[in-house]
């Protein structure tokens, strides 16, 4: 079985070796290959090129280099497009900031897929910072146009907030920085009407043949779970949640290093996050 790893790298050098060391450790079967696909967005501290570099005489991990910061969805296509030369079993779109410690995480992975036929997988998403499990991120919600104006209201009241706590320099609170993520056991139960957190995704064949293109690409950075249960669903194919694999998730590495104080990141994030609510949008009126 050959599984085709792709990780998006930007300005995090250390982590992204790390992250490919410990699929490596955990890879102890002969029945299994793996190859590594890089993509760099454009890191400005140069990590890119030592990656290239680091790399350039290891066959299994070839490193790409993007002449601008594509973002996550189209910078994870690159990466896609190019591992479908390998004619992968399974893809997998994985964050630099992640941690794979499960010795039989991919003979799981192939039992799931001939049990269940999926057509994504998520696994139990764990930071261990905020001691929270970030998959699924919820559970029987339908994207609607509804739910979709209402998460704009409430990120244009977030904005407000932002901007007036940033122009009377107000220390900024513990709830102000906490991101909302499954606050019941719902991540320990398999579960197929869930959206999977986007930090790491497996991507059967299944996939790759009803979407050759990969994510849809019309958002820069966030929202694309949701765009990804509601395409998933329009096709009857199935998304699933198992909480027999887990990853480690040590989240906010490349977004911290991306962005300078507070309220500036937390102003470029809520921008991003109401664009593609708007793109989300489309999407949903569109069908």
């Amino acid at each position: 079985m050959l599984f085709s790893i792709v990780i998006l790298n930007y300005n995090t050098f250390q982590e992204t070796l790390s992250c490919i060391n410990s699929f490596v450790k955990i890879k102890n079967q002969d029945n299994i290959v793996l190859k590594f696909v890089i993509v760099d967005n454009n890191s400005p501290d140069g990590s890119g090129s030592l990656l290239k570099t680091h790399y350039e005489y290891d066959e299994s991990v070839n490193v790409l280099l993007c002449k601008e910061n594509l973002g996550f969805s189209k910078g994870n296509n690159v990466g896609y497009k190019y591992s479908l030369k390998y004619n992968p079993d399974f893809i997998i779109l994985s964050n630099s900031d992640i941690e794979v410690k499960q010795k039989d995480f991919f003979n799981i992975i192939i039992s799931l897929f001939e049990k269940k036929n999926f057509s994504v997988l998520g696994p139990d998403v764990y930071n261990p910072v905020k001691k929270i499990h970030q998959s699924p991120i919820f559970l029987d919600r339908p994207l609607d146009t509804k739910f979709v104006q209402r998460r704009i209201v409430k990120l244009y009241k977030r904005r407000l907030s932002l901007l007036c706590r940033s122009f009377f320099n107000i220390k900024p609170s513990f709830q102000m920085n906490k991101r909302t993520f499954n606050t019941n056991d719902s991540y320990k139960k398999e579960s197929c009407n869930g959206y999977l957190q986007g930090s790491f995704l497996i991507f059967s064949r299944n996939f790759m043949e009803a979407f050759p293109e990969g994510l849809y690409d019309g958002t820069f950075m966030y929202g694309e779970e949701l765009i990804l249960y509601y395409l998933l669903k329009e096709k009857e194919m199935l998304e699933l949640y198992s909480p027999d694999i887990q990853v480690i998730h040590y989240e906010g590495v490349a977004t911290k290093k991306s962005q300078g104080d507070y309220y500036k990141s937390s102003l470029w994030t809520n921008r991003e996050m109401i664009k593609a609510s708007y793109e989300i949008l489309k999407v949903v009126k569109d069908k």
